[in-house]
């Protein structure tokens, strides 16, 4: 949730003295411009950094958001010329489409302009090395849902958020702040001076939305699960029921779950590609994990299921509407999906690289706004993520996988907005099952005071919220007291878990 923080001043009054070398990230619609222009009438030195654009203007540079060599360039020339960069300001994601406009290929151009953009950033900051840390100021506007307000949110902008959050738990001394701007404001001007305004009068925060001349700063806010409902929801055994990551230990068990439910139909999509069925009684040749597989999509069909397994990337476009146009003409309408795929790898900032970032934002991003499109016309019973926690308070060394499911948490409240349906649900560690199982994984997590909960805790957990009226949720279990105490440690700004009590769980 966002509560209100201040009033957000609409004139600089006893403005101080802006000195210093400031880099602007410039987008197309004037902010940058904008900004320069205030900061320079404050005694500030600019210099306005242009996206593929070509320019000869004194103070302007042009720069690819995929050539890391460029930002290297930039901030090298600074420090030769003797003007160490005091001030980085983001704003290349506003060029980015607006929800309504947005394609599978307009998508993925915004990963480049703002996750692969603002990694290469922090690296060449890191490998600069100036004698002061300079702050960096990450703006977006309509990334939050604000007072549950998502009808402007845009979706592509999402990510950058996710990525900040880590950022601030990696360098805490390099995050001046994440900045949301109105969306229901679109004069240049009026925008760059929000953003004079909160670097010149800051307040204790990482994290700030505005609107309406109001400040808005993030909390996490505790709640219980639903409670048991007397009329859930009816499974149809004429409907289909889609899983993405359907042939994981989570995939494999949530199916069950489903078909001990009373759905009837299940079609998985996976990356792996399972033998010939005629194949699957030589048990003994197969792999643990391949007969874990085969063992498990056995069972669903003695159960009295129908299950159909296709190898597939969520990510690819044309595979998947080929796949849903087949769907279609061969199977019972779809009556339910949900988006399990994801990919867990461990990265801090300073190692991730393109070819480390795109497989982690793929199955997640460009696989649930598929989703959603391919979807949106059908009279579905639930749309359901899943997410992380890492999207809300960030995790060190998952800047990729935080990203990737802030865009899941936005895309939740775009559903929402538009009156379909969705269930967003942010997973702490399950036990046994899950990308976070894996045992070094899982003891790392405890030390953090994250605890595992067995499949059964966490598949009672889904029936309840999937039967109640809520669109989005995190679920673990926590040690508050340890969690808080590593959480907060390394910046007194860090208050989006000021509202939990540490003798909660």
């Amino acid at each position: 949730q966002h509560v209100s923080a201040d009033s957000e001043p609409t004139t600089a009054t006893n403005t101080p003295e802006m000195t210093g070398n400031w880099v602007i990230f410039a987008d197309t619609a004037g902010v940058g411009d904008s900004l320069a222009e205030r900061l320079r009438t404050r005694g500030a030195h600019c210099t306005l950094v242009l996206r593929n654009a070509n320019t000869q203007e004194c103070d302007q540079q042009q720069m690819s958001p995929m050539r890391k060599e460029d930002f290297h360039r930039l901030l090298t020339a600074l420090t030769t010329s003797g003007h160490d960069c005091t001030d980085l300001v983001f704003l290349w994601g506003l060029d980015t489409a607006s929800s309504e406009q947005l394609t599978s290929s307009l998508l993925e151009e915004a990963q480049e302009i703002t996750c692969n953009s603002i990694i290469y950033l922090v690296q060449t900051l890191l490998e600069v090395g100036w004698q002061k840390q300079p702050k960096l100021w990450l703006v977006t506007q309509g990334a939050q849902a604000v007072n549950g307000n998502a009808n402007q949110i845009t979706l592509a902008q999402a990510p950058l958020w996710g990525l900040g959050r880590v950022i601030d738990l990696e360098y805490p001394e390099l995050l001046g702040s994440l900045i949301d701007l109105d969306p229901a404001i679109t004069h240049p001007d009026i925008l760059a001076e929000a953003i004079q305004s909160i670097i010149e009068h800051p307040i204790a925060e990482t994290q700030l939305a505005l609107r309406a001349n109001q400040r808005y700063v993030a909390r996490l806010q505790p709640g219980p699960l639903p409670k048991e409902v007397s009329q859930p929801m009816i499974w149809h055994p004429d409907g289909t029921y889609l899983i993405t990551g359907g042939l994981g230990g989570l995939g494999l068990s949530i199916a069950r779950w489903m078909v001990l439910q009373g759905a009837r139909r299940l079609v998985l999509l996976s990356r792996s590609q399972l033998p010939p069925r005629s194949s699957w009684s030589l048990s003994t040749s197969h792999e643990q994990k391949l007969a874990h597989q085969i063992a498990a999509l056995q069972e669903l069909e003695a159960l009295g299921a129908t299950v159909m397994v296709f190898a597939i990337d969520v990510g690819n476009e044309t595979r998947m509407k080929t796949l849903f146009e087949l769907l279609q003409e061969t199977l019972p309408p779809i009556r339910g999906v949900l988006h399990a795929a994801g990919v867990l790898t461990f990265e801090t900032l300073p190692l991730i690289t393109p070819e480390k970032l795109t497989p982690i934002l793929k199955p997640k991003i460009q696989g649930a706004w598929l989703l959603h499109q391919l979807t949106k016309n059908l009279p579905l019973d639930f749309f359901i993520t899943f997410t992380s926690p890492a999207s809300l308070w960030g995790s060190k060394g998952q800047g990729h996988y935080a990203a990737a499911n802030h865009f899941l948490d936005a895309l939740a409240s775009y559903r929402m907005a538009q009156n379909l349906p969705v269930l967003n649900i942010g997973w702490g560690p399950w036990a046994d099952v899950g990308m976070a199982s894996q045992e070094d994984i899982a003891h790392q997590m405890s030390l953090q005071g994250l605890q595992a909960f067995t499949i059964e805790q966490g598949l009672h957990a889904l029936g309840r919220l999937l039967n109640a009226s809520v669109f989005q949720r995190t679920v673990a279990s926590i040690d508050w007291k340890t969690f808080k105490a590593i959480y907060e440690a390394q910046s007194s700004r860090r208050k989006l878990l000021a509202d939990i009590q540490e003798d909660r769980h």
